[in-house]
């Protein structure tokens, strides 16, 4: 059985949902399930915490510049060689900065290096594997994870006579993220500011252009029924950051939300109770463009047992679909009615809320699919 699992992803400090946060949650999981976890990380502050409640935490700085690409990619090398050695399993988060030389690094160092993609289009073996180089080097993997059958097809195309492992699985949603009483509601609202007496959609993530903005806002104002739009997510990112270069387009998107919708939208920007967000809101709204379908907030979403509305994306995983536990919508005519109808239909929603929850319960327990990803790994 493995015990000591390094974890390697481009932030740990994400205070909203993301693929960060998704592996700080999987670390914790892969702790409590007694498994020693680490986490190596870059970080634009060069007084990086070194835990993260009990889990190690060791900050590369990097600020995006050339010279910290640089000096990043060096430093990470020397910590993987002298440390990495303590780890006989690394799990990798993505296209993060390093992820090559990691996956070299440990098919030299005799290591079980697993790469797990993030993203449809950026990440995922197939997009990777264009450039004839990458295709060999993420062949050096010893396994790979994928979120969902779509990457799964995509990693067995790229490699089509590899007899590398794959572990085809969401990640899963810690105790956290639960449905409330109408009561706990209420209070939820009164504590977070947010009018008691509306339907509340809630939309998480950065507001850039992947993420659906700023069309969402024209979409959404044509609606016939009142609504109050949360947007949890940064939409003013500090310099240094790897937002940063998102700045100006973040703003306007920002500025032509408050402009279209006024009091009817709340900008919360970064914060660390999503889960109070979620709970104190009626629908789930995902726009984006492109995800690593299942994004960890649609999951987290369902099971505060919210209905979930969702742009219909590459790789969607067809058991949401089945156990009718979303709803799809291809352009702004079908999200409009599917909309109106959740908004109008108290009984449509708790229909819905009852469908997430459940699939939520049987196939998204994060410790379940923990012990499903430790056996796996064992077989490695």
């Amino acid at each position: 059985m493995p015990n000591s699992i390094l974890i390697i992803t481009s932030e740990a400090n994400s205070k909203v949902a993301g693929d960060s946060q998704s592996a700080v949650n999987f670390a914790r999981a892969l702790i409590q399930a007694g498994i020693e976890c680490s986490i190596a990380t870059c970080s634009n502050n060069k007084n990086a915490q070194k835990r993260l409640e009990q889990i190690p935490v060791y900050s590369i700085f990097y600020t995006g510049s050339i010279g910290t690409k640089i000096s990043a990619r060096l430093h990470f090398f020397f910590y993987l060689a002298i440390q990495g050695i303590r780890h006989k399993y690394w799990l990798i988060y993505g296209k993060t900065l390093g992820n090559r030389i990691a996956i070299i690094l440990g098919f030299l160092m005799r290591r079980k290096v697993v790469f797990r993609s993030t993203l449809a289009g950026f990440d995922d073996i197939k997009t990777l594997a264009k450039r004839p180089y990458n295709k060999h080097i993420y062949s050096f993997a010893s396994g790979y994870w994928a979120l969902n059958n779509w990457f799964a097809k995509a990693y067995h195309e790229t490699y089509k006579a590899s007899k590398r492992s794959v572990f085809i699985s969401a990640q899963g949603v810690n105790e956290k993220f639960r449905p409330v009483t109408a009561e706990q509601k209420r209070v939820l609202r009164q504590k977070l500011k947010l009018p008691y007496d509306l339907p509340i959609i809630i939309m998480v993530g950065h507001v850039t252009r992947r993420k659906g903005f700023p069309e969402i806002f024209d979409w959404l104002k044509s609606l016939k029924k009142e609504f109050h739009l949360v947007i949890v997510g940064n939409y003013s990112p500090t310099t240094g950051s790897r937002l940063s270069k998102h700045y100006d387009a973040m703003q306007n998107n920002y500025t032509y939300g408050k402009t279209n919708l006024g009091d009817s939208v709340t900008f919360t920007g970064e914060v660390y109770n999503v889960f109070e967000y979620l709970q104190a809101a009626d629908i789930f709204l995902h726009a984006s463009y492109l995800e690593g379908f299942p994004p960890n907030v649609l999951n987290e979403a369902m099971a505060c047992g919210l209905p979930c509305l969702v742009r219909k994306i590459i790789g969607i995983d067809n058991k949401y679909i089945e156990q009718k536990a979303i709803t799809l919508f291809n352009n702004k005519q079908e999200l409009k009615a599917q909309m109106q109808d959740l908004l109008y239909s108290k009984s449509l929603r708790e229909h819905y809320s009852k469908n997430a929850e459940k699939f939520s319960d049987e196939q998204l327990e994060i410790g379940s699919i923990t012990q499903n990803f430790i056996q796996w790994l064992n077989s490695l």
